[in-house]
């Protein structure tokens, strides 16, 4: 499951919210799976050659240093038990994050749709008690029923 918590919501930060993906990405270990293949690919559109390298949209050997903080973020997200804040994300790894990882986040309420990269498969997201099983039921939450609940209050 995916645990969100949107920042413009009057709730607590979890106190051990981690900012630094950065750090948080140099302590986790991870094997190569389908799913960490799939994540390199939509965000750095790249293919992952092992826990060290892979290959940018370019064609070259790079180390895994210079991924982008997306894609460190996304397999952080997957690895850790840490409360990890997206604010350095771009939009296709928070798109990705959303669609692939369990986990747990912060992150700012998306101002446009998430895309989704589920490839039709279930999802599970909670948003504010809420469980989401499509990106598509999560979009509508977002643009509607968000405001629902604020009125019904």
């Amino acid at each position: 499951m995916l645990e969100v918590l949107f920042r413009d919501v009057p709730q607590d930060t979890p106190h051990d919210c981690v900012r630094d993906v950065e750090a948080v990405f140099d302590e986790i270990d991870f094997e190569i799976t389908p799913l960490v293949s799939k994540i390199v690919q939509l965000i750095e559109k790249g293919t992952i050659l092992d826990r060290f390298s892979f290959l940018d949209r370019f064609g070259y050997k790079q180390n895994i240093e210079n991924m982008s903080t997306g894609c460190k973020a996304a397999l952080s997200v997957l690895r850790s038990d840490q409360w990890i804040d997206l604010v350095e994300c771009n939009r296709q790894a928070r798109n990705v994050i959303f669609s692939l990882c369990s986990g747990h986040v912060v992150v700012d309420t998306p101002s446009s749709s998430l895309v989704d990269y589920s490839d039709g498969k279930r999802l599970d997201i909670c948003v504010e008690g809420h469980i989401f099983h499509t990106i598509d039921e999560l979009n509508e939450y977002i643009n509607w029923g968000r405001l629902m609940d604020a009125c019904s209050r």
